[in-house]
């Protein structure tokens, strides 16, 4: 029962996902961040994965950043492998979305 009223609660207005929204929200008003076109992505956006892809060899918890490094928007995690890869953000797609 309590799982489920956290599960509830992060998800409302005043949870986790509704203040990260409007955190965000602000940024953009603020010129803070700037959002690519159409998307909610933009630089220096941070990205925790909540369930585990052992194909992409991301795991829940593991925690990233996007950045453009000359490739177009990717995003950075920090691999249990000696070797970082970026990935596109369309393909981490079992990430925890501010809002959404």
């Amino acid at each position: 029962m309590s799982i489920n009223c956290f599960a509830r609660c992060a998800k409302a207005h005043f949870g986790v996902r509704g203040l990260n929204d409007r955190i965000e929200q602000a940024m953009v008003q603020q010129r803070k961040i700037q959002r690519h076109p159409h998307s909610r992505w933009y630089e220096g956006r941070p990205v925790m994965i909540a369930r585990n892809d052992s194909a992409l060899g991301l795991f829940n918890g593991d925690i990233g950043i996007a950045l453009d490094r000359g490739q177009g928007l990717r995003v950075w995690f920090v691999m249990r492998t000696a070797r970082s890869s970026p990935f596109s953000p369309a393909v981490c797609r079992n990430m925890i979305q501010p809002g959404r």
